[in-house]
């Protein structure tokens, strides 16, 4: 559910070549939360900008990209 203040992809703050949907198993999205940009499998990830992931992230990532939080939505009444 959206609130129809974007649409599609449009709208948000993506990172470079960014949503990728690998392996089309890339359903969820997270957001870079660090103070400047980090470097992770020679990839420069920025700050403050979206990223296209798998729900299930599985082992936990001890990179500086690990997850350390989620948010979930809900349907608006």
């Amino acid at each position: 559910m959206t609130d129809h203040s974007a649409t599609g992809t449009a709208g948000f703050v993506w990172s470079p070549k960014q949503p990728d949907d690998v392996q089309f198993k890339q359903a969820c999205v997270i957001i870079l939360a660090a103070r400047a940009p980090v470097t992770v499998k020679n990839v420069a990830w920025p700050v403050a900008m979206l990223d296209d992931v798998t729900c299930y992230p599985g082992i936990p990532d001890p990179s500086p990209r690990g997850l350390s939080g989620y948010v979930c939505g809900k349907k608006a009444r």
